[in-house]
């Protein structure tokens, strides 16, 4: 081989490898469930997880050790086009793509979301559900719903939601919604306000507020604020961020209120207001 062409060999090598997407280590006796893309015979488990890693329709891929089923049977990769869930299967491993910078929020105790259901069925514990729901594309967010809930023989129930409006307090239900990476937060101006989100109620949105922010912004409550005060600076009120150093934080919105209190913290003075139509709260 001459050195030119060792060189092109070289380079091409590179290339795949770091065209190859993000992919979650090979869970052990694990199986996912979801669309089948292709299956065909594959020796060993890294090399079902690279055909997966270079196939744009993959999400995830499942390998099955040979002789799992039979003694004669061989090794099998599995791609699947969607990921559904997963479950427990001796001999059979499995990885998942990155969900594309989102991510589940923590649990939310006690707290059933609201929206548009996608799919619901039996699922014993908390942490499938939220598996669930992670390597499912479609999914922002779910409620967990623990067994006997409603009536003593009722089986434990996870529900996934395509898209998520807001959530209430209810005695067993655990629930957690997908957020975006700060690396997605999108950048706002200190005058600017949330108003456009009004009526969204429950949802949340991630701003990224620029460093040496102007004082004296529109502000209006406490705790919970108006949705034409500054993200911003209602954000360095609330402790979240300062002036100086700016930064990422994550509103909620909220249903409007009939008053809004006034305080001064963190050196801003919010001002009292009468009935308002829309508000925002932060959750982080």
């Amino acid at each position: 081989m001459t050195l030119s062409v060792r060189l092109i060999t070289l380079v091409m090598a590179i290339t795949s490898v770091l065209l190859i997407p993000e992919m979650a280590n090979a869970q052990d006796n694990t199986s996912l469930n979801g669309t089948t893309l292709t299956y065909y015979p594959r020796p060993t488990v890294s090399q079902c997880q690279a055909d997966c890693a270079n196939n744009a329709n993959c999400k995830g891929f499942t390998w099955i050790q040979a002789g799992t089923y039979n003694r004669g049977d061989a090794a099998m990769c599995y791609l699947l086009s969607e990921v559904t869930g997963r479950a427990s299967a001796r001999g059979h491993f499995s990885g998942v793509k990155g969900s594309a910078g989102a991510s589940l929020g923590a649990r939310e105790d006690n707290t059933s979301l609201q929206g548009t259901t996608l799919t619901y069925y039996p699922r014993p514990n908390f942490s499938q559900c939220e598996a669930d729901c992670a390597n499912n594309n479609n999914c922002r967010g779910f409620t967990w719903i623990q067994a006997g809930t409603y009536n003593r023989d009722d089986a434990a129930m996870c529900y996934l939601l395509s898209e998520v409006t807001g959530r209430a307090s209810a005695r067993g239900h655990f629930s957690a919604a997908k957020e975006t990476a700060s690396g997605g937060a999108v950048p706002i101006d200190w005058s600017k306000g949330p108003q456009d989100h009004r009526g969204k109620n429950g949802q949340r949105f991630t701003y990224s507020c620029p460093g040496n922010g102007p004082t004296g912004g529109r502000l209006y409550g406490t705790d919970i604020y108006t949705d034409d005060s500054s993200v911003c600076t209602a954000a360095v009120h609330a402790g979240w961020i300062t002036f100086a150093s700016g930064g990422t934080v994550t509103i909620e919105i909220r249903p409007g209120q009939r008053s809004y209190t006034k305080s001064t913290r963190n050196g801003v003075t919010s001002s009292e207001w009468g009935t308002w139509d829309g508000s925002f709260i932060f959750v982080r």
